[in-house]
């Protein structure tokens, strides 16, 4: 975590570029949606960027490049829901900074991309290669929330990069309801098992 001061620019610059070689991405810490959020893969963009951030607290973050053949780059998420993995969406975008307010109901159907995301949805080890309880064993034990979620993308070389393990991306279909109704029977089940996990915690403290 960084902050930037019109005095501390060179120091900062120096800072950044010890601790991660470029491309990195700056992203000014509380900020949702990857708002502000962005790609330096220059000394000069660094710099500049640097000053176009002066007063606000960042972070700087290693840059993988997900992209895929056909320009596009794909975000996917997971919700842990009392300790099981659950999927939760997808996303794409022709940008490397991918959330849901680039898909359109014609552009997604145009891409084929509701039927990927509908392959993840039913079966997310399609995607990562293996069980998610298993690949991501690490982020369900050591995360002390009863209920969190994660994204995370493939690299070019099929890495799995996680991006951010929080509260509430356990809970993100609702205003996607209405354009993409297959997501439906996913966000009831995901909100059946929090349902439940709250009632079973709330059974276990008054016994």
């Amino acid at each position: 975590e960084l902050f930037i001061k019109k005095d501390n620019l060179k120091t900062i610059e120096g800072t950044i570029l010890k601790e991660t070689p470029l491309p990195i991405i700056l992203r000014p810490i509380a900020t949702h949606a990857g708002k502000g959020a962005k790609l330096i893969k220059s000394h000069k963009e660094l710099l500049d960027a640097i000053k176009h951030f002066i007063g606000l607290r960042m972070y700087s973050i290693a840059y993988h490049n997900c992209t895929e053949d056909n320009e596009i780059s794909r975000r996917y998420r997971l919700a842990c829901i009392g300790g099981d993995l659950v999927p939760v969406n997808m996303h794409a975008a022709h940008d490397w900074n991918v959330h849901g307010d680039e898909r359109t109901s014609e552009n997604w159907q145009a891409l084929n991309l509701d039927k990927d995301e509908l392959s993840f949805l039913s079966n997310p080890s399609s995607v990562i290669g293996g069980e998610p309880n298993i690949i991501f064993d690490e982020i369900r034990m050591h995360t002390p929330l009863d209920v969190f979620g994660f994204d995370f993308a493939l690299s070019q070389n099929k890495e799995i990069i996680v991006f951010e393990v929080n509260a509430s991306m356990a809970f993100s279909t609702f205003r996607l309801l209405q354009n993409y109704p297959y997501l439906r029977q996913y966000k009831e089940l995901n909100d059946q098992l929090i349902e439940d996990l709250i009632e079973s915690k709330i059974s276990h403290y008054k016994n």
